[in-house]
């Protein structure tokens, strides 16, 4: 009887499920074997949205990147119009709940020594928890065979000034600031990267990610990638040479991926245990709180946990 009342005030499936303690599908299965009683349910809800509605469509829209309208009114019984209406409307009220970030002016000029010691000491960190780090025997090798100092050296004397200061910067970089940077249509190496935007807005979830990349191919270099974020002349064409070159370019990448905030917060869920707080230790290393962020990274793990 229960029942019967919530269908005549036009319950949905899952709200009735909700209020009398039982899962959608016994709720499905009643209305399956009683068709009198399957006749009261509305197969599309109209009016003003309850509070049980939109904690419902909150909670799917925290757990979902993608929204699939059709599928969400299908399921609530509402129309797509709708549920796109409602969700615009969710996506405003949480969106003026998150402060914007600070907006800094990247001065124009050479890096001041403020900034290069700042530099010096976040690359510092970064390449010592990468050190620590666990990945393959070789990259172990190839860490280790040169000082630390002469690792910050190397990679910040071919940093570009303009994305020196955006990592010398207290906050991190904006979807804007990354997109105005240089792309480099080059034959040197390099290390890029790649900014990407989902079509459709979820408050929940970020609109941009980000991928930090490296172009290591001998003679074909950043040509066709996006954002340069450092490039560099091989020394000569000998096999040896070209294999030192794509070593420090993926050690490289391996920084900007840490840095930049590029390492994916998702790890499999058949992962052990101590790689995810290995991946979360990298994370960690970030120079910026994670929390702030405009982007999302797509780094999947340490580029120094597979051999060239």
């Amino acid at each position: 009887e229960l029942m019967r009342e919530l269908l005549q005030k036009g319950y949905q499936v899952w709200e009735i499920a909700l209020n009398i303690g039982r899962s959608e599908w016994v709720v499905r299965r009643s209305l399956k074997e009683d068709d009198e009683l399957a006749s009261h349910l509305r197969k599309v809800k109209i009016g003003k949205w309850s509070s049980v509605e939109e904690s419902f469509l909150l909670g799917y829209m925290a757990k979902h990147s993608v929204l699939n309208r059709q599928k969400i009114a299908q399921r609530m019984g509402r129309t797509v119009p709708s549920v796109t209406s409602q969700i615009r409307k969710l996506a405003k009220a949480q969106s003026s709940l998150t402060p914007p970030l600070p907006v800094i002016i990247h001065p124009d000029g050479e890096l001041s020594e403020s900034e290069r010691a700042t530099l010096e000491d976040r690359l510092d960190r970064i390449l010592e928890g990468l050190t620590e780090a666990k990945k393959t025997a070789k990259w172990d090798s190839i860490l280790a065979g040169t000082p630390r100092a002469e690792w910050i050296e190397r990679i910040l004397a071919l940093v570009p000034t303009r994305i020196g200061h955006i990592l010398a910067a207290p906050s991190p970089p904006t979807i804007p600031e990354l997109r105005a940077l240089d792309w480099e249509d080059t034959d040197k190496m390099g290390v890029y990267a790649w900014i990407l935007a989902c079509k459709t807005q979820n408050p929940f979830f970020p609109r941009h990610y980000i991928y930090v990349g490296s172009a290591t191919r001998y003679g074909s270099g950043l040509k066709g990638h996006f954002v340069a974020l450092l490039s560099m002349e091989v020394a000569s064409p000998e096999p040896i040479e070209v294999m030192k070159a794509r070593e420090f370019i993926v050690v490289a990448k391996a920084v900007f991926t840490i840095w930049l905030g590029a390492l994916s917060s998702n790890i499999s869920q058949t992962s052990r245990e101590d790689a995810k707080t290995e991946h979360d230790k990298l994370r960690g290393l970030c120079p910026w709180s994670l929390e702030p962020i405009p982007y999302r990274g797509l780094c999947s793990h340490n580029p120094l946990v597979v051999d060239i």
